[in-house]
């Protein structure tokens, strides 16, 4: 009697860690998407507050970069210093680009984050 349990008893063994190992590997997916819910809902609720920072800085660069790349000559035509007007304003511009160049990329590099984690499920 106790021969003929065995083989039934070595299949439930069997059978019994197999579900534990599925078992694990399902709970550890479960963790994994619960994390990236998280995060995908991080980046959405940071999204807005990223949009309007990067739109009010590059509006900033851009009226500075505008205010200097167009009002330049009239500057330069009423100041008596025109070499050191014309260096620093050539400064400014450089900086007002780069700051609307920097604030772009950034954008564009957040939407890519969260349209990633959005794709992702």
């Amino acid at each position: 009697m106790k021969k003929s349990l065995e083989p039934g008893l070595f299949l439930i063994k069997k059978e019994n860690l197999r579900l534990k190992e599925e078992n694990s590997k399902l709970k550890a997916r479960v963790e994994n998407i619960e994390i990236n819910l998280r995060e995908s809902k991080l980046f959405e609720l940071l999204f807005p507050v990223v949009v309007a920072s990067m739109l009010t800085v590059c509006g900033y660069a851009f009226l500075f970069f505008f205010d200097e790349f167009v009002f330049e000559e009239s500057r330069n035509a009423i100041s008596d210093f025109h070499f050191a007007s014309n260096e620093v304003s050539l400064y400014i511009k450089k900086l007002g680009f780069a700051i609307i160049v920097t604030s772009v990329v950034i954008l564009v590099f957040f939407s890519y984050c969260i349209f990633r984690k959005r794709s992702s499920y």
